[in-house]
């Protein structure tokens, strides 16, 4: 397995089926890409972060790049991710380096931009 792989992290939902684009988003990005890429959830669903780094530090992987799947660095990802990216990273021995919120990134607003063009 890479050494190098990518976990989207979500929120997560009570109801399944809030997952189902998303798996479906990954799927897609995973038959495009070398890097393996995987979903966790912060609460309500499976697998958690937890589970995911565990998984693939004992699959050989070195480092995983965290992508949270959310729209602010704010709330979760100060007050629930990074200090869980760090417990992680300190228990398993393995490399997770925290990419900014989703959000936050240039290529989310490109997407914005992208679907208002095609609404003209």
């Amino acid at each position: 397995m890479a050494q190098m792989q990518l976990v989207l992290v979500a929120h997560g939902s009570k109801d399944p089926r809030w997952a189902d684009p998303l798996r479906d988003a990954v799927e897609d990005v995973q038959a495009s890409t070398a890097i393996a890429v995987h979903i966790a959830y912060l609460s309500h669903q499976n697998p958690s972060l937890h589970q995911v780094a565990g998984d693939a530090a004992a699959a050989g992987a070195t480092e995983l790049l965290i992508l949270p799947l959310l729209l602010s660095g704010l709330g979760h990802m100060d007050r629930d991710l990074k200090g869980l990216v760090d417990s992680i990273s300190q228990e398993l021995n393995i490399r997770l380096k925290l990419l900014p919120a989703m959000g936050e990134t240039p290529e989310f607003r490109e997407m914005l931009k992208a679907i208002t063009r095609r609404l003209r």
